[in-house]
């Protein structure tokens, strides 16, 4: 399928206004303000020491059971540090979800939303499974990271959906959707003596809003699309997907085997650390999000879909198929065949380097990608 044919077929779909209310809350030495989400219902506030939480769940949740939440957290002073940086932040909050579900994590970065002059950065991290849940569930949040004058803001909206061993399918465009419902988010210094309902930052916050809805329809027409770069893209996404579902089956079965594992790190784990290849399993998973986003904007969610399903039908086939087929034999033999995978793991001889067709196309799409150029960048 000619992907720039089906980004290019339809015109783009415009979202509609969303019934909300704006949410502006004190939080130590500012105020955050952003619209809430219709539906939702606050359920707790609360402030220990340098630490602020606010959540508000559907209307019918409760704080112990519920189905989504949006929530705002406050961090007091740890923007006087200058080393910490809303991608480091967001680093923090996204390795919790990985040691929580170390087996079903997955995790893609968004493009930072512009709030005034303060770094943002934004991701989607989730669990397939979180452990010891009742009911057993999967849980999926979007965080945005705000570094404000002194203090650090974390706006999130979380999903639970029932348990699966595997990582969850991020939907991309969702996500992108429910960061757009979130803007626009305005950090306003405090006012002395001013009192809720704060005018000082909702009358600046409600002249955002009218021009971000004003730039919204009278968007201009989209720059032409490279077909070219945006199919070799794709390619090299499918390139880097297979072979991280191929060495992953692998470490299912091998990790565990005597002689695999090196300094603790099983197979897949010693390759995403080598070279760039870790960068370039990031790009990739980004420049997927991103063109998934595109096509249904362009061409409706079942078009995106419909590309999705093809891709990972051929990851699946070619990746989790051909280690399958390696992994066929005796206990002997598959013993033989992970020592075997795992030397060549070290030796480099999987690493994503210069000798491959697909190199520069992963280089690029890492410098593109990545915030401020930093080709060396990860997601979370």
């Amino acid at each position: 399928m000619a992907l720039a044919a089906v980004l290019a077929g339809a015109p783009r779909a415009r979202a509609g206004d969303q019934d909300t209310v704006v949410a502006v809350m004190p939080v130590f030495s500012q105020l955050v303000a952003w619209p809430m989400p219709s539906g939702f219902a606050r359920v707790n506030e609360e402030t220990h020491a340098n630490d602020y939480l606010f959540e508000a769940v559907r209307e019918g949740d409760t704080l112990a059971d519920w189905s989504q939440m949006v929530s705002l957290t406050g961090a007091a002073g740890l923007a006087d540090y200058p080393q910490v940086t809303p991608r480091d932040f967001a680093t923090r909050l996204a390795a919790s979800f990985k040691q929580t579900c170390p087996d079903s994590y997955y995790g893609i970065e968004l493009k930072a939303p512009i709030v005034d002059d303060y770094p943002t950065y934004a991701a989607v991290a989730g669990c397939g499974a979180v452990p010891g849940s009742k009911p057993a569930h999967g849980e999926t949040t979007l965080i945005v990271v705000i570094k404000g004058a002194h203090d650090y803001y974390t706006l999130q909206w979380s999903e639970r959906k029932p348990a699966q061993s595997e990582p969850p399918r991020i939907d991309a465009a969702l996500w992108s959707q429910r960061l757009a419902t979130l803007m626009p988010i305005q950090v306003c210094d405090r006012v002395a003596g001013e009192a809720p309902p704060y005018p000082s930052c909702t009358s600046s916050f409600a002249a955002k809003r009218n021009a971000l809805t004003q730039r919204a329809s009278t968007a201009g027409k989209e720059p032409a699309i490279d077909s070219n770069a945006v199919e070799a893209g794709w390619e090299a996404t499918g390139f880097t997907l297979t072979l991280q579902h191929y060495l992953s089956a692998l470490a299912s079965t091998c990790d565990s085997l005597p002689g695999v594992s090196v300094d603790g790190k099983g197979i897949f784990d010693m390759w995403q650390e080598r070279a760039r290849n870790g960068v370039f399993l990031d790009a990739s998973r980004m420049y997927q999000t991103t063109l998934l986003v595109a096509v249904q904007n362009s061409s409706g969610k079942q078009a995106a879909d419909r590309i999705l399903a093809g891709q990972m039908a051929l990851v699946h086939q070619q990746g989790d198929g051909e280690a399958a087929k390696l992994l066929a034999g005796t206990p002997a033999q598959v013993a033989e065949t992970c020592r075997r995978a795992a030397a060549h793991v070290t030796a480099g001889e999987y690493d994503i380097t210069e000798k491959l067709p697909v190199y520069a196309t992963l280089d690029r799409m890492a410098r593109d990608l990545a915030p401020d150029g930093d080709s060396d960048a990860g997601a979370p």
